[in-house]
């Protein structure tokens, strides 16, 4: 569990960072959002670490795929907003958002 909060506490932290400013230009609202997919990516490897040194015999588990499945979302959803027109409607596909079995 204490793997999960860190994940769960670095996500809250980037998401954080990432929207503390507001402003009108939009080359740093780009630079920041890009930042924001950067750090997403860079998540994989405490995903990682956090999976490898999981009990593997505990009756409930994390689904890391799950989350990674999510965190890829986020990131395309970013990337979608960078490549299509805002006037385009769009469609999403919903996080999965409990990670546990």
């Amino acid at each position: 569990m204490r793997h999960t909060r860190i994940i769960l506490l670095a996500l809250s932290v980037l998401t954080m960072e990432g929207f503390s400013f507001y402003s009108a230009d939009v080359d740093a609202e780009h630079a920041a959002l890009a930042q924001i997919v950067t750090e997403l990516k860079e998540l994989n490897k405490l995903i990682d670490r956090a999976e490898r040194e999981a009990d593997p015999t505990a009756r409930i588990t994390f689904q890391y795929d799950w989350l990674r499945r999510d965190l890829k979302l986020v990131r395309r959803g970013i990337q979608d907003h960078f490549d299509t027109p805002s006037s385009e409607p769009r469609e999403f596909e919903p996080l999965q958002g409990d990670y546990r079995q």
